[in-house]
């Protein structure tokens, strides 16, 4: 009962907005009477931005009850937007019904927070960005990275340049890397919360919505990814104005992003769905 109450009390997330979502995390409620509008490179379309999220499933009918022929056509846009794309390889493929979320190889493990595991860290990642940058296997993983990166940025201390200070450096780094590393930690929490609701979805409501989605002529749409100017990953399908699940993944040599989101549909003709790290539902490998 407490279950079925907390997928009822989640209303589907979308913001529109001109960037990329900075709380890619937070639930946020659909008002139509709140949506901002920009302009795309198209002079007669406008492009809105929208944020993937959960809706209650359970029990009201999410489609439109309009026949197919007589829905609104949305020109859907997914966009890809991640820091690694060499030798990239992307599939996309958008659902009216949701589907299982992927198996899971295992969690990634939380990062450290003791000194002494930072300290060896923080050294193996200093040493193997000055050397070894072509790897696609970091020591700590590609997280511990951003950590550092993000704490020699808000910290304003400069790397070390010999052997000789590194040990002092990592002790004066330490403190505000795992600041960082609490964050990383949260948001990874967030993320398996997000797949075990993905999977709660799917098991409670999937034969339901499919036989809907059917009777109203809905079909699985393949969304095609190309590498764009910019080094993003695009595709674009026309779709009707419903709710959909896009189901995409993105993989390069250590690591592979997986997502599974709903979007709901608004008005505009041209929509944009951001794909990013921090909204990927799972993501293995050197993560």
């Amino acid at each position: 009962m407490a279950k079925n109450k907390f997928l009822s009390s989640l209303l589907w997330l979308f913001i529109v907005s001109t960037v990329v979502s900075t709380a890619p995390f937070a639930w946020a409620i659909d008002l139509d009477s709140q949506i901002n509008t920009e302009s795309s490179q198209s002079n007669t379309i406008q492009s809105h931005n929208i944020e993937p999220g959960y809706i209650n499933q359970s029990t009201e009918n999410n489609q439109s009850e309009l026949p197919t022929k007589s829905r609104q056509k949305i020109n859907l846009i997914v966009r890809i937007i991640v820091p690694h794309n060499t030798q990239a390889s992307d599939w996309c493929r958008i659902y009216p019904y949701p589907i299982a979320p992927p198996k899971k190889k295992k969690d990634p493990d939380k990062l450290p927070l003791t000194d002494k595991d930072l300290r060896n860290l923080v050294l193996s990642v200093e040493y193997w960005s000055k050397s070894r940058k072509d790897k696609p296997y970091p020591p700590g993983g590609w997280r511990m990275q951003y950590a550092l990166g993000a704490a020699l940025a808000k910290s304003g201390i400069g790397e070390p340049h010999t052997i000789f200070t590194e040990y002092g450096w990592s002790d004066e780094i330490i403190p505000y890397v795992r600041k960082e590393v609490q964050v990383i930690n949260a948001k990874e929490n967030e993320r398996i919360q997000h797949y075990n609701l993905a999977r709660s979805v799917y098991d409670e409501n999937r034969t339901d919505l499919e036989v809907q989605a059917f009777n109203q002529g809905l079909f699985p749409i393949d969304v095609p990814i190309r590498r764009q100017l910019g080094g993003f990953q695009t595709g674009q399908a026309l779709v009707d104005k419903t709710n959909w699940w896009i189901v995409a993944t993105h993989q390069v040599p250590g690591l592979k992003y997986f997502w599974l989101w709903p979007v709901k549909l608004n008005d505009n003709r041209e929509q944009v769905a951001i794909l990013n790290e921090d909204n990927a539902i799972y993501i293995e490998g050197a993560w």
